[in-house]
């Protein structure tokens, strides 16, 4: 059985202006800021223009030479320094740590401003794949250098006694 909604409507009973109160004339005052009327108030199409005093700016101290503005130092020294430990990595095994808590490794291919590309082979059943990652040197927080040894130089690494 279906259901049946029955809508309540009230009445609208139309003002007429008997029946409203009288409203008593607003006194201005000196203190009240001046509201504009509509018809001075600016349409959108229609521009503004503030006039505003310019300000002296600053003399700088130091001139930069020319020189200077051609090779800006670098963002940080911290930045620089790690690039170039990377630069002296380039075609090795490394892995690099970054901020998140993530880790790539494969072979360092390209270091370029703020910026390395690893490379890395992996195979999935009988294809082989090239998966390449690039990162930005800032998110970088360790960088560990692996290096391939044969099995003869793991078997003497394991049996000597580095305490």
């Amino acid at each position: 059985m279906p259901i049946e909604f029955k809508k309540i409507v009230k009445p609208v009973v139309p003002l007429t202006e008997g029946s409203l109160p009288p409203v008593p004339p607003v006194e201005k005052t000196e203190a009240a800021p001046a509201v504009p009327q509509m018809d001075e108030l600016p349409s959108a199409t229609q521009r503004t223009v503030v006039e505003e005093k310019p300000e002296a700016a600053p003399i700088p101290e130091a001139v930069p030479t020319p020189t200077e503005i051609s090779n800006p130092a670098p963002a940080s020294s911290s930045t620089a320094r790690l690039a170039d430990t990377l630069r002296r990595l380039l075609g090795r095994q490394i892995r690099v740590y970054m901020a998140d808590k993530e880790y790539i490794s494969g072979k360092l291919e390209i270091v370029e401003g703020e910026w390395i590309k690893i490379c890395n082979a992996r195979s999935a059943g009988s294809d082989y794949y090239f998966d390449e990652d690039i990162v930005n040197i800032c998110s970088i927080t360790r960088v560990r250098v692996s290096e391939i040894i044969d099995k003869k130089q793991y078997v003497d690494f394991m049996n000597s006694n580095n305490g």
